[in-house]
């Protein structure tokens, strides 16, 4: 039991570092849409209690649609 609980302090300390990594990479970028995804997912798992599935199927739904819009707009130009 004891071994599990430390096993579940190292994974917690990796997703840890995997949030803030890539928070870091998305205030560099500077990007409004992602600042807006990533401030609107903190504030529904955290305030709201939404369950993470939806978040994740919500951000890809916007991933996607911000790829074929990118796509769209290249053809065009």
């Amino acid at each position: 039991a004891m071994a599990l609980k430390g096993m579940s302090c190292g994974v917690a300390a990796v997703i840890l570092d995997v949030s803030v990594s890539m928070g870091e990479k998305v205030l560099r970028a500077g990007q409004v849409i992602h600042l807006a995804v990533m401030a609107a997912a903190f504030v529904a798992t955290f305030f709201l209690g939404v369950n993470v599935m939806w978040i994740i199927l919500c951000a890809a739904m916007i991933g996607i649609l911000m790829a074929v819009y990118e796509r769209k707009g290249r053809r065009n130009a």
